[in-house]
Parts: C-alpha cells; structure tokens; sequence
C-alpha cells in the first residue's frame, strides 16, 4: 500500500472513531492527515509520469524529495488561476506540451 492510501486510511479512522462526539484533536489530526495524502499522491503521480518502471523506483524516490510545499502551492495557485484569465508561468508551460490542464486538476488546486 502507497503512503497516501495509508494517510488516508489514518484520516478515515480519526474522523470515524468518536462517532458521538469526536474530540478536536481527532478531527484536526485527520484533516491534516487528509492534506499530506493528497499532497503524497500529486507526488506520487508526478514522479510516476515522469520515470515509469518499477526499476525506477529507487531513483522516483529520490526526484520525490525535491517537491516541497511551497513550491507546489506555487504551482497550485498559478493552476487555480488559469481559468480566471491568470494563466500559467511560462517556465511551467513547457512541461503542459502544450496541452490545456485537467479540469479534476485545477479543481484541486482552487480547494
């Protein structure tokens, strides 16, 4: 199982497990379990698209440790925008092919 399905397996039990009245604690931990998910499994699917191949594993692992947060909220933001005539950063436009992005995508960045 991947880190995010176990994130979000974590997540699912947090919020289920006081069921009458769930303490602050268990909610905001499986919110914050829900964010670091997601933001394993952009991960996940951007180094996957990038080097497939399960003997490339090993070097995925390493490309992974270069996303940071900031950077991605960067690229969330200018991905956001796109539709509301802000438009993507010509240092990203290369890597879109020229291709529109994904609308699941761009719903995703604007959460």
């Amino acid at each position: 199982m991947s880190l995010h399905s176990d994130l979000l397996a974590q997540a699912r039990h947090l919020a289920r497990r006081e069921s009458k009245r769930p303490r602050q604690a268990s909610l905001r931990r499986s919110v914050s379990a829900s964010y670091y998910a997601v933001f394993h499994m952009l991960i996940d699917e951007a180094t996957r698209r990038m080097m497939s191949g399960n003997d490339r594993k090993p070097l995925r692992r390493c490309l992974a440790r270069g996303f940071s947060h900031r950077n991605m909220h960067r690229v969330a933001m200018q991905f956001a925008g796109q539709f509301a005539g802000g438009g993507v950063s010509p240092k990203l436009r290369p890597g879109l092919n020229g291709l529109p992005l994904q609308p699941d995508l761009v719903a995703l960045a604007r959460s």
